[in-house]
């Protein structure tokens, strides 16, 4: 993890260089550039403490390794379908929306950030983002514009691409010699670069092949991000840029408000809710409005009836909320450990992050052989949440949901580092503990008001009105 002080200087350092390159794809394609936010995901890579320059031998060395390695791709990629540029697209109105792949399962016309996407006298083309290795098997039966992005754009222009970006990595390691350039210089050469200039490609070509009215994807602060807005320059249309911001920042969200320059920055945001909290953070304007999110919550809670649930479940079970980070997991399971063996009278439920069950699936089954109070999770959230009083949380937003079925919040803060607390505008009312002796006590007191009512409505509110129900109308309007 990352101090606050530490991850001010990262995010100074990183921003800076973005826009003194801010118009140039190949540059904006690396990843390594952008600090989305304080997860530990992103912030784990820097090292300011023990940074030591790259020599030229181990940057010819790791260089030749890096293309060796995607040439090899390129190869690999021309037996992937390869992605179409022209598409029939018959209404008026026409948009093209960048998602996220999520399963075959999630490939109709209801799609999992954006909702409902048939809408009348309107046509959609869904280009589906996928990491480059990931398999899928798709074809189109119940939506006839989606598109997932298998990165086969034709052998040629890979070449051409690995070619570009060898030449611009040798110029940035001559010419650049502040901290972390030669890391950058590097960078050029790696595999999410490349993936992101073929996106970049791709997107440029649609834009100039197809008359789109509006240019819509998520909006988080990733660099595909700016690359697809600053793609929409090819096409002959004058186009709304717009990003969906579809679940609520972080505290300390950071490349997503960065102005870079007019061409890569969204002239719109579309907003899971209100959004006002954030909108004064964005260092260029921007127009708002809300189009929901599917996570809204389709019964509001109200303290009589959240209390009366919590009163008459005579189970004493808790809920360990773990995000997909290795440390914080470890984390976890030793809190685990050690409250099994504390509190027999309790049982603890855990539920992994799907990134990280397998990895961790082993350690957790162990736990539960050795403790007959542990128990890993394989039900879905809302499930949990209904046989469950608490949940214990430090940066999983599923933690919204959790509260939304019955479960009050436990924070496992850790003092003195940054994380993403997805109810940090609500941390005065949260009830939280940073070590064994506080939590020991807390749990102590289960069965009593741990929490008090004022507490528990300022969560609730919170809660309710932090979803809005999805329109996809919101699509359309002027």
């Amino acid at each position: 993890m990352i101090t606050f002080e530490k991850y001010k200087k990262i995010c100074k350092i990183f921003n800076n260089k973005l826009k003194n390159y801010s118009t140039d794809p190949y540059f904006l394609a690396i990843k390594f550039l952008y600090i989305i936010k304080e997860h530990e995901t992103f912030t784990k890579k820097y090292d300011l403490d023990f940074y030591k320059r790259i020599s030229l031998v181990s940057y010819i060395f790791r260089a030749s390794y890096k293309l060796i390695i995607l040439f090899f791709l390129s190869i690999f990629l021309l037996f992937k379908k390869k992605n179409k540029i022209k598409f029939r697209l018959q209404s008026k109105l026409k948009i093209i929306i960048i998602s996220h792949y999520i399963s075959n399962n999630k490939t109709t016309d209801y799609d999992f950030y954006f909702g409902n996407l048939k809408i009348k006298d309107v046509s959609i083309l869904r280009l589906l983002h996928k990491p480059i290795l990931q398999s899928s098997s798709y074809s189109s039966k119940n939506f006839d514009y989606t598109e997932i992005l298998n990165y086969n754009i034709g052998f040629i222009i890979h070449i051409n691409i690995i070619f570009n970006l060898f030449l611009k990595s040798i110029y940035y390691f001559i010419n650049n010699k502040k901290i972390f350039d030669d890391q950058i210089s590097l960078e050029y050469l790696s595999i999410s670069t490349f993936t992101n200039v073929i996106f970049y490609y791709y997107c440029s070509k649609l834009f100039k092949n197809n008359n789109f009215s509006k240019a819509i994807c998520t909006y988080e602060g990733h660099p595909f991000e700016r690359l697809f807005f600053l793609a929409t320059e090819t096409s002959l249309n004058n186009l709304e840029k717009t990003g969906y911001i579809h679940t609520p920042y972080s505290k300390l969200q950071n490349s997503a408000y960065l102005n870079l320059n007019k061409k890569t920055n969204p002239t719109k945001l579309l907003t899971y809710g209100d959004f006002s909290f954030y909108i004064n953070k964005f260092e260029f304007p921007i127009k708002t409005s809300i189009l929901g999110s599917t996570r809204y919550l389709n019964k509001k809670i109200n303290f009589i009836d959240f209390n009366k649930s919590k009163n008459n479940n005579n189970n004493n079970n808790v809920l360990f909320l773990p995000d997909g980070i290795d440390s914080e997991i470890h984390h976890f399971l030793e809190l685990a450990e050690i409250l099994s063996k504390n509190f027999s009278n309790i049982n603890f439920i855990i539920r992994f992050h799907p990134v990280s069950k397998k990895k961790f699936l082993q350690k957790a089954k162990k736990l539960s052989k050795k403790f007959n109070n542990f128990s890993i999770s394989n039900n879905s959230i809302i499930d949990d949440s209904i046989r469950c009083k608490y949940s214990i949380y430090r940066s999983s937003s599923s933690i919204i949901q959790s509260i939304g079925y019955g479960c009050l919040p436990i924070l496992y803060d850790v003092k003195g580092f940054v994380y993403p607390d997805p109810l940090f505008r609500i941390r005065s009312n949260i009830l939280s503990f940073n070590n064994k002796s506080e939590v020991l006590e807390i749990l102590k007191k289960i069965n009593n008001d741990i929490y008090t009512q004022n507490n528990i409505e300022k969560i609730i509110k919170h809660i309710n009105y932090l979803y809005y129900k999805i329109d996809s109308n919101n699509f359309i309007d002027k």
